[in-house]
């Protein structure tokens, strides 16, 4: 009798790897296009700081041409006293993993913790200011501090997997300086 060998399939290493890899790669390139697409010349790009009020005019000029509707965010006010109170980011804070998706948006979430007074300020233009989110339980979204965090401190994922909240947090830090 003849023994008949089976074999097995072998499965190629490395085919999902690299393929993770180049998504999050092409990610990374969109967020950073986003980022760096948006500034006017001669303010914000050549390292000048802005007032948060000329931040304010800068991102909305960006999206107002296009016909982009923003959330209802009050206008810039100085001595403003924010929603939720500032606080450093330090290795004893939890940030939830999906903050952890790449380093910028690593970075829009501490922004949005130290920062929130100036977040608070900002309008969001990708249109959660009609739908909201789960954290903001389906409420319009009033700034682009809530597509990180919302006012009661909760994280919310809205910002881990949307480039425009993303590039406009770390496009206003860059902005009034705070990078």
């Amino acid at each position: 009798m003849a023994k008949i060998r089976t074999q097995k399939m072998r499965k190629k290493k490395g085919s999902n790897t690299t393929l993770l890899v180049v998504i999050g790669l092409v990610l990374i390139a969109g967020i950073a296009y986003v980022v760096n697409s948006g500034a006017p010349s001669g303010q914000g790009a050549s390292g000048e700081v802005m007032t948060l009020a000329e931040a304010r005019r800068a991102i909305d000029e960006q999206y107002v041409g296009r016909g982009l509707s923003p959330t209802s965010t009050g206008p810039v006010r100085e001595g403003y006293i924010p929603v939720l109170a500032p606080r450093l980011v330090d290795e004893n804070l939890k940030l939830p993993s999906y903050a952890y998706t790449n380093p910028i948006t690593l970075n829009a979430y501490k922004f949005a913790i130290e920062h929130p007074e100036v977040l608070e300020q900002i309008p969001c233009y990708c249109g959660c200011g009609s739908h909201g989110s789960v954290v903001s339980e389906g409420k319009p979204h009033k700034s682009i501090r809530d597509c990180f965090i919302s006012d009661g401190g909760v994280f919310d994922d809205h910002g881990s997997f949307c480039d425009m909240c993303v590039g406009d947090a770390i496009r206003t830090q860059k902005y009034v300086g705070l990078n």
